[in-house]
């Protein structure tokens, strides 16, 4: 049996390859750290874009409905305060605005006495901090993300107080 030693022209080779490869694998572990660092600084600088337009596109979209809500405070049907008048002017419009999910109004103690979708019972809204909000300030408010209760789809409620 041989026996192992530094000597032999097979162990010499041996090292001398390996002591060629160690830098090469030090490069290339170096060079990966790198480009993980440039990916990862990419990524982040994506998402924050991403982020950016979104928060831009929501922007618009919750400019829209306050104007639209600015508007339908001046509507004759919702001022009334007549049920019927102005659930129906309310189912009208939310079939014309898809984006919302209900489209209403509700009475100075929080009681919705009109609404696009039919109300199979009587709602109030006065715990609603967009409600409350809304009163307190007599202007636009927005409320919090939260589940609809007719439906399983994350709703942003929000609300203009009709004055006068």
């Amino acid at each position: 049996m041989k026996r192992f030693s530094l000597g032999s022209l097979r162990v010499r080779l041996s090292l001398v390859v390996l002591l060629a490869v160690i830098p090469s694998l030090g490069l290339i572990y170096y060079n990966a750290r790198q480009q993980r660092a440039a990916a990862d600084a990419l990524a982040r600088q994506d998402v924050a874009r991403i982020a950016r337009l979104t928060a831009g596109h929501y922007r618009g979209v919750i400019e829209g409905a306050r104007q639209l809500l600015i508007a339908l405070a001046q509507l004759p049907e919702v001022r009334s305060g007549d049920p019927s008048r102005c659930s129906s002017a309310m189912e009208k419009l939310l079939a014309a605005y898809p984006l919302y999910s209900n489209l209403g109004a509700a009475a100075s103690d929080g009681k919705v006495f009109c609404s696009g979708v039919p109300l199979m019972e009587p709602v109030s809204v006065a715990d609603g901090r967009w409600f409350q909000q809304a009163m307190k300030t007599r202007d636009f408010a927005v409320g919090e993300y939260q589940m609809g209760a007719l439906s399983s789809y994350p709703l942003l409620t929000l609300g203009y107080p009709i004055v006068g």
